[in-house]
């Protein structure tokens, strides 16, 4: 905003219209988005796995999102969803962008560069610091992120009675 001459007031993205499907139509889902590309592998949280165990485990629904043929369908897959977990990628901005409440995970880049419009909950890794905007190969700040502070943070974000 500032490089045009503009000051930024929490205004919201800007999509085209899409559908959301009515509030009634069961099941809610969770949207799950584990994928980082090459350059950025640091920002992939190791924990899915174990993550999506604790979700099977409380019957909480989810899906995990793919790789789509065109971005209108990966649109889709999201705007199905009603809460998304994500590292920060492109489905964290979808999910804000059809206003989707997000458990945003930092691992590797920075928390403050994202405006969360009061439906985010930011998770950042305690070694941010040491790999922060790293793209080696370790992984080992994800890490650093249990999945228990992951579902915390998704219980505090939505009632989960909401989704199931």
């Amino acid at each position: 905003f500032s490089m045009v001459g503009k000051e930024f007031k929490g205004e919201e993205y800007i999509l085209p219209p899409y559908r959301r499907k009515p509030e009634s139509s069961p099941p809610r889902l969770l949207g799950l988005e584990p994928r980082a590309g090459e350059r950025w592998t640091e920002k992939r949280w190791v924990h899915f796995p174990k993550f999506k165990d604790l979700l099977k485990q409380k019957k909480i629904p989810f899906i995990e999102f793919a790789q789509y043929p065109t971005l209108p369908e990966f649109i889709q897959k999201v705007n199905r969803t009603d809460t998304v977990v994500t590292t920060d990628s492109l489905a964290l901005h979808l999910a804000l962008g059809l206003q989707k409440k997000v458990v945003a995970l930092f691992t590797c880049t920075s928390p403050h560069e994202l405006f969360g419009y009061n439906r985010t909950i930011k998770v950042t890794s305690p070694l941010l610091e040491k790999y922060f905007y790293s793209t080696t190969k370790s992984l080992k700040s994800g890490a650093a992120i249990s999945p228990q502070t992951v579902f915390d943070a998704l219980k505090e974000i939505t009632p989960l009675n909401s989704i199931v």
